[in-house]
């Protein structure tokens, strides 16, 4: 999991200020990754996360086969949750 600020984060968590500038390159790698993301590679289900004033201005650069990859959030773990961002 590859996160511009955050690899993964979980319940009871906030990211207030947000800012990522510049780039995440991962396309040598021969694998892919559960997330790749500008502010955060993954997230829990957990309503108790939040983000606040996103501020992303980079590049992303994956493997050809990823597919869990976001300028916000990479992969997010779970559908039965509301979070804040």
């Amino acid at each position: 999991i590859i996160g511009g600020i955050v690899g993964f984060m979980t319940q009871n968590y906030d990211v207030i200020g947000c800012s990522s500038f510049g780039d995440i390159d991962a396309s040598a790698s021969t694998s892919t990754f559960p997330g790749v993301g500008g502010l955060i590679g993954g997230m829990g289900n957990y309503a108790t996360s939040a983000v606040y004033d996103n501020k992303v201005n980079l590049e992303l650069s994956t493997p050809a086969a990823q597919t869990e990859l976001g300028l916000i959030v990479g992969y997010f773990n779970g559908n039965t949750k509301a979070i804040t961002i």
